[in-house]
């Protein structure tokens, strides 16, 4: 496995990272996957599922798989933060999930958002691909102003979404 898991075990160590504030924090009892895995026995199984949950919510197009995996990469990091880890595992869990965290609401919706766009490039039929270009304004129009969502993405991506409407009209 190459992603966290490895790199919890593996050597080297980046800098820890503050949690910031303006992070949209998730009650743990508002998850599905609540207490789920509290009675693990052994924390290796806990960080691989963090580690795949988090690389699933970090690349999915899908804003539902996503969210869903976001919520499993957070009840996994709490069943790993309940064992003794040593220190150096411990700070590469908590700067992971504290990155997962800060980054998810701009990842949810650029990667949505960026999902329509490829739909509509690889469509023929002109009014297809306007249909999908416009559900990619929708995404961006819903997440304006949302806490956690960097609003220059969301400014980057409606701008490559205005070209490609401009490019259909002409």
């Amino acid at each position: 496995m190459t992603g966290l898991f490895s790199r919890l075990f593996g050597k080297g160590g980046d800098q820890r990272e503050e949690t910031p504030s303006d992070i949209p924090t998730v009650r743990p009892q508002d998850t599905r996957y609540f207490g789920q895995y509290s009675q693990s026995f052994d924390v290796q199984r806990p960080l691989e599922i963090f580690d795949e949950s988090v690389a699933i919510a970090r690349a999915s197009r899908n804003p539902e798989t996503a969210q869903s995996r976001y919520e499993l990469a957070l009840e996994a990091y709490r069943a790993a933060r309940s064992f003794r880890l040593p220190p150096e595992t411990e700070g590469r869990l908590d700067e992971a999930y504290v990155a997962l965290r800060r980054d998810f609401p701009t990842l949810k919706v650029s990667n949505h958002t960026r999902g329509l766009i490829n739909q509509g490039l690889s469509k023929k039929r002109r009014s297809t691909r306007l249909k999908y270009f416009r559900q990619a304004e929708e995404v961006l129009d819903l997440s304006s102003g949302k806490p956690g969502v960097d609003q220059r993405e969301v400014s980057e991506l409606r701008s490559e979404i205005r070209g490609l409407l401009s490019s259909l009209e002409e």
